[in-house]
């Protein structure tokens, strides 16, 4: 049996570090598989672009995810047009830009204090409870996105996995497979940090109490 870790529940909503440690002790997210990350890098950064225009394939694919990109296009691309599923507008393009950078650093970048801040931005930036957000996008269509681009991921994964690439008789499927998803996972708690009630996710009884009153009324 594990030993119990005694942990400070108010700290996770004050202290983004402490949460991310916390997280990661949670689902046993630790160097070795970070290097399994950094490892994968080998072939997935050729693969980057491939991934970002496969999220956004798919983001395109439904009216309430494409609408996202048609709310503020007057400001930066007037020459969008709904009907078409043209990626290449400068709006798109900057768009994906963003994510594309964000894939290069998961992929590349030490898991430090400078990672938890990205992926605490990566939950603000489309939050109205952040005040940072140009255009709120909810909490299920970020959900999915993430599901997404975690799905893309293993796609190139298995495909480097079946291939006849240098390496692959050393390549560690099941552990980068693992990796990643406790990396995406650690991630969307960071977004669902800024979209849900802090009365429902503090976990005090007072919280609780006072929620179950406010459902029952």
């Amino acid at each position: 049996m594990n030993e119990l870790k005694e942990i400070d529940e108010d700290r996770l909503y004050e202290d983004n570090v402490y949460r991310y440690i916390y997280c990661s002790d949670f689902v046993d997210f630790y160097e070795k598989d970070i290097q399994l990350i950094h490892e994968s890098a080998k072939f997935l950064m050729g693969k980057v672009d491939v991934i970002v225009d496969k999220v956004f394939d798919k983001l395109f694919s439904f009216s309430c995810t494409k609408d996202v990109f048609f709310r503020e296009r007057g400001k930066s691309d007037t020459n969008m047009i709904y009907d078409q599923d043209d990626q290449s507008t400068p709006y798109v393009g900057k768009r994906k830009s963003v994510l594309r950078s964000f894939v290069v650093k998961i992929l590349t970048k030490p898991y430090d204090e400078k990672m938890v801040k990205l992926f605490d931005a990566m939950g603000q930036v489309h939050s109205l409870m952040s005040g940072k957000a140009t255009v709120h996008v909810a909490l299920i269509h970020m959900n999915l996105m993430l599901a997404s681009l975690q799905d893309a991921i293993l796609e190139e994964i298995f495909l480097y996995k079946n291939s006849d690439d240098e390496g692959i008789a050393e390549f560690d499927m099941e552990g980068t497979i693992r990796a990643f998803g406790k990396v995406v996972s650690i991630l969307g708690d960071y977004i669902a940090t800024w979209y849900l009630d802090p009365r429902c996710i503090k976990g005090t009884e007072d919280a609780f109490q006072e929620t179950k009153s406010a459902v029952l009324a």
